[in-house]
């Protein structure tokens, strides 16, 4: 009877979407470029680098060395000091490289998935480059308002590790030591992180492209049904880089909560994004699911607090520009510089020198 439904679920999706091809083309095709455009301007130059420094620094000694200074966190979180890491990267990182670490380490054998089940609670986070540089500089055009998105991200993070230990229903961090990480040699780690990194950021823009081709669609349904601004919210919820581009026209009493409330909530494609990293890994999204009703709350109230001592001007000037397009620009050379660095420091912590033999002929 399962197999049945699901066959009759997924025939009733797929000649929908082919109606929807085909009597709304042009919304489609508008929501693909929009798709498009954001992969371009916005994911990939904000996370790739990303994703291969992160991929780097889990895998290698330099990434225990540079969470050293934050082992206190394991008693704070109730975690193994090895991995204190993991917190770390995914705060540097974003979506989705805590969920792709905690899963690489979970099919290593270095830790149990009911334990990365609960860390995934507070390991999937936005990145600096999108908040800081995507959202408040592009946006706002305020780089107050991006300290304060990096702020409350990082506040909304440490509380729910906090109460994410409490109770017995959740996991608890594991006291066993873990199985020793092999390092394998510096081209091969770069190779094989860019590999993976490109796989990854193919999943992320795929899902980005899928969601913006639908939007146009969404919206203009939920709009006949709902105020405008409850439809641009439950769009933004849906993928927020849509909800963060609405912001100009959606007419939000804060502008700056809003984009919080999108932003920390991460919006259902990027849980789809979760899914397809953690399969195989035996990882529940449970935890995550549950708890971030509680770390949006927490990001967005925290937000709406430290925005009342923002300036008046910058929401007047965020108000000037509700006719113009938004652009999205998160190009970091804090992450070029920071890649190199990860490349020398490899050169320090890999297990064989990094040196060239050159055998005589």
């Amino acid at each position: 009877m399962k197999r049945i439904l699901s066959g009759i679920l997924i025939g009733v999706v797929s000649y929908s979407a082919i109606f929807l091809l085909l009597f709304f083309s042009k919304e489609i095709t508008q929501g693909i470029q929009n798709g498009i455009d954001i992969c371009l301007s916005l994911m990939i130059p904000s996370t790739f680098l990303f994703l291969i420094l992160t991929d780097i620094l889990s895998r290698s000694r330099a990434g225990r060395v540079l969470a050293r200074p934050f082992s206190f966190l394991s008693k704070i979180f109730k975690i193994r000091p090895c991995d204190v890491d993991i917190v770390i990267l995914s705060l540097i990182g974003g979506y989705p490289v805590g969920a792709r670490i905690l899963a690489d380490r979970v099919k290593s054998g270095m830790i149990d998935h009911r334990s990365a089940s609960r860390m995934l609670a507070f390991c999937v986070n936005s990145s600096p480059a999108f908040l800081y540089t995507g959202v408040g500089i592009s946006i706002f055009h305020s780089a107050a308002v991006g300290i304060i998105f990096l702020l409350s991200s990082l506040l909304a993070c440490f509380i729910t590790g906090i109460f994410s230990r409490i109770g017995a229903f959740y996991p608890k961090a594991v006291n066993s030591k873990g199985q020793e990480q092999h390092i394998p040699a510096p081209s091969v780690l770069l190779f094989s992180s860019v590999q993976k990194s490109i796989y990854s950021m193919s999943i992320i823009c795929g899902f980005v492209i899928l969601f913006s081709a639908c939007m146009p669609l969404i919206s203009s349904f939920l709009s006949g049904f709902l105020p405008f601004e409850l439809s641009s919210c439950l769009c933004g919820l849906l993928e927020v880089c849509s909800g963060c581009s609405s912001l100009f026209t959606s007419g939000f009493q804060n502008p700056v909560a809003a984009a919080m409330l999108f932003s920390s909530f991460g919006g259902i494609c990027v849980f789809f994004q979760i899914g397809a990293v953690l399969h195989g890994s035996g990882i529940s999204m449970r935890f995550l699911l549950l708890w971030r009703v509680f770390y949006t709350a927490t990001a967005t109230g925290f937000t709406a607090l430290l925005s009342r001592f923002l300036p008046q001007e910058i929401l007047s000037a965020f108000s000037s520009f509700s006719d113009t397009e938004t652009v999205f620009s998160a190009i970091s050379p804090l992450a070029l510089g920071a890649l190199f660095c990860c490349i020398i420091l490899l050169l320090f912590f890999s297990i064989h020198p990094a040196t060239i033999k050159i055998k005589k002929q």
